[in-house]
Formats: C-alpha cells, structure tokens, sequence
C-alpha cells in the first residue's frame, strides 16, 4: 500500500512540475517580478515535497540505508522548510508593497540563518547511529518555535 502512495506522491510531483514550467515560461514572457517570484516559491516548494519522497522511497525500499544519509536528507528538507517560509513572506511582502520590506527580509534572513546553525549544532540535533533515532535537543525546539 505505501509504494502506491509513493506513485501518487510521484504522479503530483510530475504535474507539479508541469505547472511550475508553464510558469517559469510566462515570468520570462512577460517578465512580471510577481510571477517570478512566484516560481521562486513553487521551486523550494517542489524541491520540499520531493525530498519527502526521496524519504518515503528509500525508506520502504533500500536494505542498508544508512543512519547518516538519513539524518542528512532530513537536515536538508528542513531547511528547505524554512526557505519556503522566508520565500513566502517575501513574495507576499512584495505583492502588498509593505513600505519596509527590505529590512525586514534582512531581519528574516538572520533568523532563518540562526535557525539553520541552532539546527546543525550539536545542542540542535544528534545522531545516534547505534539506535537509528535522532535526538532533538534545545536547539531544535528553539527552531521550532520560530
């Protein structure tokens, strides 16, 4: 049952990307910095939904996946997260043409990239390769918080 929804997950992912190169043509058309970025939020999130499945996939299907790779791919989709987050609230501070929206993406971009060094330390998350778990620490839930 789950590798028939690891082919759904697949199947919108395709038409996801369908959809997101129909777009990325029409922003270079037309040229429209709405548009683009856009496309820019859609990219993250594709890239988001396809390390999900990369998970799911090896998950169910490799025999000696190892604790690290695991521990890694999950980093990586995490901080994809917080850049579909900071990618969103830029694109909507743009589309309302809030007056101070540069200083505020300088003031998300520090905290997103003090969220991604509290994840990576050792206070934020730990492998434990012997027990195949992932030990969340203060760091973690102080990103999460964010």
């Amino acid at each position: 049952m789950e590798h028939i929804h690891i082919a759904y997950d697949l199947f919108i992912v395709f038409i996801g990307l369908a959809a997101l190169s129909i777009a990325i043509y029409w922003a270079s058309k037309t040229k429209k910095t709405d548009l683009r970025n856009f496309c820019v939020v859609y990219v993250l999130f594709s890239l988001v939904l396809i390390f999900s499945l990369l998970q799911k996939y090896m998950q169910l299907n490799v025999d000696g996946f190892s604790p690290w790779a695991w521990y890694y791919l999950s980093g990586i989709r995490q901080v994809l997260n917080y850049a579909v987050i900071f990618a969103t609230t830029l694109y909507f501070l743009s589309l309302y043409e809030i007056r101070f929206w540069r200083i505020i993406s300088w003031i998300l971009s520090a905290l997103m990239l003090a969220s991604i060094v509290l994840l990576f330390l050792p206070s934020g998350t730990l492998l434990d390769p012997e027990k195949y778990e992932i030990i969340f620490g203060p760091g973690y839930y102080t990103t999460s918080i964010w």
